[in-house]
């Protein structure tokens, strides 16, 4: 197991505030990657299904450039939402 220094215990520990919101921000992020992964595939099989295609598996649709085209999209657009707010 690892062990910690104990300055750097006392310096997270310090700013706890800033902990919890990059925890909240990074529990947030996985939620929202979950869902868009989940919406993408129900979206991709209802495409391929209706082009008389198979689906595909979860874990398939993952490495798709499907849903690496609509994450990178939707990055893009958060990015430039943030840009024009700060």
């Amino acid at each position: 197991m690892l062990s910690r220094d104990p300055e750097e215990e006392r310096a997270i520990s310090a700013h706890p505030g800033v902990t919890t919101v990059f925890r909240l921000c990074s529990r947030a992020f996985f939620v929202f990657i979950l869902g868009q992964a989940f919406t993408g595939i129900f979206q991709y099989t209802q495409e391929q299904s209706e082009m008389g295609q198979s689906g595909v598996s979860f874990s398939e649709y993952l490495g798709s450039s499907h849903f690496l085209e609509a994450t990178a999209e939707n990055g893009k657009r958060f990015l430039q939402m943030f840009a024009t707010f700060y």
